[in-house]
């Protein structure tokens, strides 16, 4: 007993407590079907939001966003395989006319088996699934849509999202930096037991700015990247509904890429 709780402690002391949702209500995820070929399909998702942080406080620009996102899409399911999507990602800020924000949606998705492969608009954003200490759960407001290309692998005891996008685009005498994102986001299976499950997750997310034929001599390469890892238990519970709440803690080390000054944070977190 004294071992277990002498662990216990070591996994929490020092520990900044955060409360990790599961987001997957939110997913806009379109994938090929087994049962459609040779088939045009309409999808529509809407994401409505509030977040205010008007609270006169030291730690956050006093500000609050408020609105509605909405995505039309044409999927073509050319194969089993094979779908085909395009669309447009639009922004209303309430109290703002007009539009926000709108681009282009457009991917192409093969999918068999266990294996995804996404070219174009990613199924990015909180759909990677990284702890919101390394991917702030603001972006699916401020910054949703990514593009680039995307490799995921979804087993029974192995889970795998590895991507890149591009986020700036230059060209030869362009005034700027060509900047670009990716990651990946890994979890294993190490051990199940009757109803409880422990896993091992790995997360690495990258920022590169740099390129050679911009105009920008005097501007640095620069590539900065943040990490975590840690272990995550599982155990459901039974509700007078008869159905199982699944209860989760999820201790993570994370490590902070941060200036010359301090090359390296360490941070543990339980959640």
């Amino acid at each position: 007993m004294k071992k277990q709780l002498l662990i216990l402690f070591l996994i929490c002391v020092s520990c900044s407590v955060q409360a990790q949702f599961n987001n997957e209500a939110i997913f806009n995820r379109i994938r090929p079907n087994d049962s459609l070929s040779k088939e045009l399909h309409f999808n529509f998702y809407n994401f409505n939001y509030v977040r205010n942080y008007e609270y006169s406080n030291q730690f956050h620009d006093g500000y609050t966003l408020y609105g509605t996102q909405i995505e039309p899409q044409l999927v073509y399911y050319a194969n089993p395989n094979l779908a085909i999507t395009a669309g447009a990602y639009l922004r209303k800020d309430f109290g703002n006319k007009g539009l926000y924000d709108a681009d282009f949606l457009f991917n192409v998705k093969y999918h068999k088996r266990n294996l995804t492969l996404v070219f174009g608009s990613l199924e990015g954003n909180i759909q990677h699934g990284y702890i919101e200490p390394i991917y702030d759960f603001e972006r699916k407001i401020t910054t949703p849509i990514e593009y680039g290309t995307q490799l995921l692998i979804d087993r029974q005891k192995f889970k795998l999202d590895s991507w890149i996008a591009w986020q700036k685009m230059i060209y030869k005498g362009d005034p700027a930096k060509k900047k670009m994102i990716g990651g990946l986001n890994t979890e294993t299976t190490v051990m199940e037991r009757g109803r409880w499950k422990m896993t091992i997750p790995a997360q690495f997310l990258a920022y590169h700015q740099g390129g050679q034929i911009d105009i920008q001599k005097e501007t640095p390469i620069s590539t900065l990247f943040n990490g975590a890892t840690g272990s995550r238990s599982t155990k459901p519970l039974a509700t007078t509904s008869k159905r199982y709440l699944p209860i989760t803690t999820s201790p993570y080390i994370k490590i902070f890429h941060l200036p010359k000054e301090e090359p390296f944070k360490v941070v543990l977190v339980c959640g």
